[in-house]
């Protein structure tokens, strides 16, 4: 049995890209709001328009974890970010999102998925990733903060017309 490889997503991938980020996106956040307002959101950040956009785009590099041509999860960052203002960072690149399937987890993957995210991070100049995460998500929480991640602050995330509080997170880096 070969291991997952985790490989940078190509532009000609984008529907199969937005068809796992809904996926994913309601496997772990189905409950943060009412239908209307999840199916709303979802149509708005990972239709395959956005993620076209957002693969075309050099300072939105993204991954893919894949087994046997199974995704099993994925990575987005941006750099260079305009973070919160909690965010004490000079050069901040943001960890815009990471996503694993629920076989995936406990694997030691998202772990790789940070490491890739940080030395993006520094081989782009930027001295911290930021990331915002919902406050009631407790398992990503300490995901991060097992991986550095201190909280700095809260913001607020619009699911629909649905407004929910995130935590702002950074971890300093040492730049290249």
């Amino acid at each position: 049995m070969t291991a997952p490889v985790i490989r940078r997503i190509e532009r000609h991938e984008a529907a199969r890209l937005a068809a796992l980020l809904r996926r994913l996106f309601v496997e772990a956040y189905a409950d943060c709001s009412a239908p209307a307002n999840v199916e709303a959101y979802l149509d708005d950040a990972f239709g395959v328009a956005q993620q076209t956009r957002e693969l075309d785009d050099p300072a939105h590099p993204a991954w893919v974890v894949e087994h046997d041509d199974e995704w099993l999860g994925v990575l987005q960052v941006r750099l260079p970010s305009t973070p919160p203002p909690q965010v004490d960072l000079l050069r901040p690149a943001q960890l815009h999102r990471i996503y694993l399937t629920t076989a995936a987890i406990g694997r030691g993957l998202g772990r790789r998925l940070l490491d890739i995210a940080l030395d993006t991070a520094r081989r782009g100049g930027a001295d911290g990733l930021w990331l915002s995460v919902w406050q009631r998500a407790p398992g990503p929480i300490a995901v991060y903060q097992r991986a550095g991640f201190r909280i700095v602050g809260t913001t607020t995330f619009v699911v629909g017309d649905d407004p929910l509080d995130d935590w702002i997170m950074q971890r300093r880096i040492d730049a290249a």
